[in-house]
C-alpha cells in the first residue's frame, strides 16, 4: 500500500522549494535595509556547527563565486525524485540571494541531469541549509557538483527577527514532527518558511524537516509545526532556521 502523497518527503520538499524560488525572484526588487543581529540557530545540544563534516570529492565546492561555499551535502532519491540537501556558507560581508544548480555525472563524466534550488537572504558570515530537487532518479550517478547558478540580489545583512523556543521533537511510525514556538520580535507582521536540520554526533547532516508560519503579528508568538517523513529520533543535535521570509 503506497503512502499518501502528503507523507512522502519529496512532497514537502517540493512545496517549500516553490515558495523559496518565488521569494528569491521577488527579492531582487528590495532596497537595502540596515543590518541587524544575525540569527542564532537553536540546537538540541550545541548552538554551532563549527565541526560540520565537509563533502568529499563527489560534492566538492567548484563554485565560480568564492563568496558561497557548499558543505555537508547529502543526495537522496525516492519515487523517482532526487533531493539534495546541504549547508551553504556565505563568506562575504553582505547578504546574498541566489539559485543553486546541482549537476550529476556518470563514470565517463557525461552530464546526466540537474537539480535546482534557491537560498534567500543568506547573511554574510552565516550558514543556511539548502534544498535542491531533480525530477529524475540520479541515485546511480558517479559524482555531482553543487554551484551557485545565479546571484539574484545582494544587499546589507538582513535582520532575522524570528526567535524559536520551547522545541520538541517526536518520531512515530517513521515520521518526525518538530513543534515549538516562534516569536516575532519585529515591529511588523511576517510570514515565513522554516527548516530544521538533523545532525549525527559527527555533525553530518542527516536530513531535514520543513514547515511554515503565516501572518505572525508584531510581538506575537505562534506555535509552529514542521514535518519529515523519516525517523530522526536518534539524532545527536538539530538546528531550527528561518528558511525564507516570504513577507
Amino acid at each position: 500500500m503506497r503512502k499518501p502523497i502528503y507523507k512522502r518527503w519529496w512532497f514537502w520538499t517540493l512545496a517549500v522549494i516553490l515558495i523559496i524560488i518565488i521569494a528569491v525572484a521577488s527579492s531582487g526588487n528590495k532596497t537595502d535595509t540596515s543590518p541587524g543581529d544575525n540569527q542564532t540557530p537553536k540546537t538540541a545540544e550545541k548552538n554551532q556547527q563549527d565541526n560540520a563534516v565537509t563533502p568529499g570529492d563527489d560534492a566538492r565546492n567548484e563554485d565560480a563565486s568564492p563568496k558561497i561555499e557548499f558543505r555537508n551535502v547529502v543526495a537522496k532519491t525516492s519515487y523517482g525524485i532526487t533531493t539534495v540537501i546541504g549547508e551553504a556558507v556565505n563568506n562575504d560581508d553582505k547578504a546574498h540571494s541566489f539559485t543553486i544548480k546541482v549537476s550529476f555525472y556518470g563514470k565517463d563524466k557525461k552530464l546526466l541531469g540537474t537539480a535546482a534550488g534557491a537560498v534567500n537572504d543568506l547573511n554574510g558570515g552565516e550558514m543556511k541549509i539548502f534544498t535542491a530537487v531533480g525530477s529524475e532518479d540520479y541515485s546511480k550517478a558517479d559524482s555531482y557538483r553543487v554551484q551557485v547558478d545565479t546571484i539574484v540580489a545582494s544587499r546589507k545583512n538582513v535582520e532575522i527577527p524570528i526567535e524559536f523556543t520551547n522545541i520538541t521533537v517526536k518520531s512515530e511510525f517513521g515520521t518526525t514532527t518538530v513543534e515549538g514556538e516562534a516569536k516575532n520580535n519585529d515591529d511588523k507582521g511576517h510570514s515565513f518558511t522554516l527548516v530544521i536540520g538533523f545532525y549525527d554526533k559527527d555533525k553530518k547532516l542527516l536530513g531535514i524537516a520543513v514547515g511554515a508560519v503565516n501572518d505572525i503579528a508584531e510581538g506575537e508568538t505562534k506555535t509552529f509545526t514542521a514535518m519529515s517523513p523519516e525517523d530522526y529520533s536518534k539524532v545527536d543535535s538539530y538546528i531550527v532556521q528561518v528558511d525564507t521570509l516570504v513577507e
